[in-house]
């Protein structure tokens, strides 16, 4: 996919820039992502705020379940029409190859990409610009703003509006796509372009003095724990995190901050990779953690979401339990295993192989995957990494990836797809700027 979307970029790059409305665009990033949006949330604000300038009437929406109903096939209608490309289904069709690609990160599914790589931005990018072209020749003229799958339309008036929501859903389906009803609206002028609590938040300040951040640290807490009841659905403690990711914690508060982090997790979905990141980047800074503490959070958090089956939460759990050098409990270990997840599965055999677990882990477990057949399933990544690591052995003996052309290929030339935990896991890149923050108050130097 990567390839395939590098050697084609510039012919992306001009279909994507081809959007007026986009504040999302993929551009080149620095080192910890290949791409970022052009624009992030302070961005659409603004051009939020230039479409309502003139506008008695705005129009708002998104598409429902935007990244995991995307239809692969609708790449190539997106980049060459869709005539064009249900016509051709060859390879000269860039578009084709990326639909190609996409299905075969989803085994073989056609509805659907993969949720957080850079990939999946561009081909969100793709799809939506060209949604948005259709919108406006459609309704030329018409003044708007998306980030990503959410945007915003004016209009000059209610039957417009109502008219536009049609174009916006038309153009929608020819890519087989629709709006989530529960986020569509039409908003009389003037209204407020943000939620309240985001002001709130974005607002609060925190003083110098270990004392006055004390005191600074405990309001805001409180406001976002307050806030987040309030509004369930808007990820007000995931968003509170970023807020006090540049804040250089005082040492004698670093305490009740790291009770925040614990409590912020088990408070909302999402939260952990911050937290996490956070709680590595302190104990860089030489604050000592409570590990105990952390371990009783991390169990909590598997056996809550693994019965759900919410892979990416016991995934974090996991990597967790090993950045740290945690234990897992009986209970946690036994929920983990039942998961049908191969992320999961490959974090437990390697806490296992760094003796993590209260005992080692059933040899049949995960054992029909040990095969070459499997190679080509959708455990294939337990398959092939866990004969690579020496952590299980073939079914029935033997080596399975030896028997198997393209998978030997890529044992011999050095191929994994799993890099086994390392304690100390290095803080994280954003941590540098903290590093440089003099003051605490979480401003960089000039």
């Amino acid at each position: 996919m990567t390839e395939a979307i590098v050697t084609n970029w510039a012919a992306i790059a001009a279909h994507i820039n081809a959007s007026t409305y986009s504040v999302s665009k993929p551009t080149a990033a620095g080192v910890t992502r290949a791409v970022v949006p052009t624009a992030m949330f302070d961005d659409m604000e603004t051009a939020r705020h230039a479409i309502r300038a003139l506008a008695p009437y705005v129009v708002r929406s998104d598409v429902s379940q935007f990244y995991g109903s995307l239809y692969t096939h609708s790449l190539p209608w997106a980049l060459h029409t869709k005539p064009v490309g249900k016509a051709n289904h060859g390879r000269t069709l860039f578009g084709n190859v990326l639909d190609e690609c996409a299905r075969n990160m989803q085994d073989g599914q056609t509805i659907g990409v993969p949720i957080g790589p850079d990939t999946s931005l561009v081909l969100a990018e793709i799809v939506l610009s060209a949604v948005d072209q259709d919108v406006l020749r459609s309704a030329p003229g018409t003044r708007a703003c998306r980030q990503i799958d959410d945007i915003e339309m004016s209009s000059p008036d209610r039957s417009s509006a109502e008219w536009l929501l049609g174009v916006l859903q038309r153009s929608l389906t020819t890519y087989e796509l629709s709006l989530n009803p529960k986020k569509t609206k039409v908003i009389e002028q003037p209204s407020p372009f943000a939620e309240p609590w985001i002001h709130a938040l974005r607002r609060f300040r925190f003083r110098r003095g270990a004392s006055s951040q004390k005191f600074d640290l405990l309001a805001f807490y409180d406001l976002v724990l307050r806030t987040a009841a309030e509004y369930p659905d808007g990820a007000v403690v995931k968003y509170s995190m970023s807020r006090l990711r540049p804040i250089r914690i005082d040492p004698s508060n670093w305490q009740i901050h790291e009770r925040f982090l614990h409590q912020a997790v088990l408070a909302e979905p999402g939260v952990m990779p911050e937290a996490l990141s956070q709680l590595i980047r302190f104990q860089a800074l030489g604050m000592v953690l409570d590990t105990a503490a952390l371990s009783t959070v991390i169990e909590r958090q598997i056996v809550r979401h693994a019965p759900q089956g919410h892979g990416n939460d016991v995934a974090w759990a996991l990597w967790a339990t090993l950045a740290f050098g945690l234990r897992l409990s009986v209970d946690a270990t036994d929920a983990a295993r039942t998961m049908d997840d191969s992320v999961v599965a490959m974090l437990l055999l390697d806490a296992e192989a760094q003796c993590l677990l209260p005992g080692p882990i059933p040899p049949t477990a995960w054992e029909d995957f040990m095969a070459t057949s499997e190679l080509y399933g959708e455990q294939w990544l337990v398959s092939y990494e866990a004969r690579l690591k020496g952590w299980r052995a073939t079914k029935g003996g033997g080596d399975h990836i030896a028997a198997d052309p393209n998978w030997a290929w890529m044992r011999a030339n050095g191929v994994t797809f799993y890099q086994p935990v390392v304690r100390p896991v290095p803080p994280p890149v954003s941590a540098v700027a903290s590093l440089m923050d003099r003051d605490g108050l979480g401003f960089s130097p000039a």
